[in-house]
Formats: C-alpha cells, sequence, structure tokens
C-alpha cells in the first residue's frame, strides 16, 4: 500500500475543508433568509459544517504526527471539489438574492450533501488509527444525517 505524501494531504484537506466551510456558509445564508420556523434546522446544519471543516484540520494533524500509519484510498479529484465550493458560493448568493427559496433552498442543500456522498471523499485516505477512523465515520455519518433530514423536510413540503 502506498503511504501518503503530507504535501499532498495538506492540499487535499485544504480543500475539503473549503468544501466544508463553503457548504456551511449555504447554510448560513439559508437560516438568515428562510422563515422562523427553519432557524434552528439550518442553524444545526451550518454549525455541523464547522465542526467537521475543523475535523479536517485535526486529520492532518494526525496525518503529519505519523504519516506512515495512513495510506492512500480512493484518488482525490480537486476539479470536482472545485465545482462543489463554486456550487455553494453561487447558491449562497442565489438565496442572498431571493432567488432560491423554500423548497428550492432544500433541493439545493440535498444536492451539495449527494455530491460529498456520491464523491466518496471519506474513502481518499484509509487508517488503521482510531482518533482518524472514528473522525471520518462522524463526519460521514453526519453527512447521510444531514441528507435524511433534507429529504424529510422536503417531503414536508410537498
Amino acid at each position: 500500500m502506498l503511504t501518503v505524501d503530507t504535501k499532498n494531504m495538506e492540499v487535499m484537506f485544504g480543500k475539503m475543508k473549503e468544501a466544508e466551510l463553503s457548504i456551511a456558509g449555504y447554510y448560513t445564508a439559508c437560516f438568515e433568509k428562510d422563515s422562523l420556523e427553519n432557524k434552528s434546522f439550518w442553524r444545526a446544519l451550518s454549525e455541523a459544517e464547522v465542526r467537521h471543516a475543523g475535523n479536517m484540520d485535526k486529520m492532518l494533524a494526525l496525518i503529519k504526527k505519523t504519516p506512515y500509519h495512513y495510506y492512500c484510498g480512493l484518488d482525490f479529484d480537486p476539479v470536482n471539489i472545485k465545482e462543489l465550493v463554486d456550487e455553494a458560493k453561487t447558491s449562497v448568493l442565489k438565496v442572498v438574492n431571493l432567488q432560491l427559496l423554500g423548497k428550492s433552498m432544500l433541493l439545493t442543500a440535498r444536492n451539495l450533501e449527494d455530491r460529498l456522498l456520491e464523491k466518496k471523499y471519506f474513502e481518499t485516505v484509509k487508517s488503521e488509527e482510531k482518533e482518524f477512523v472514528e473522525m471520518l465515520n462522524i463526519m460521514k455519518e453526519e453527512t447521510k444525517q444531514h441528507r435524511e433530514m433534507l429529504l424529510k423536510k422536503l417531503e414536508a413540503v410537498k
């Protein structure tokens, strides 16, 4: 198995952190523009994404500490991450300008979460290190939960 290159990991985790923060920014915009009844929903999603971004820093620190405990998983595609970040930023502007409202906000959020899951970014680095694996599993599970929460909200507005 090929162990990771810490310089490449810095770039990769930096881009993944940017994606998490961009999605958090989208959720924050939704929090600010959506109805009062949805504020806690959007806030919870945004706070989770900020936590995920913080986990990127923690995970990178673990990799740098003992790089020989980590190996390459699936290929990381920076173009897909850039597209996700761009989509989130564009969506923020649409929310701020009231071009995305109600159900459209939820559909966009679901699409952003789906892109994180379908690209399998959680599988780009492999390790047996307990702390790393736990953080990764929590983030993956929370992302799935976000998707489920969004699907339930979408069902409620049909």
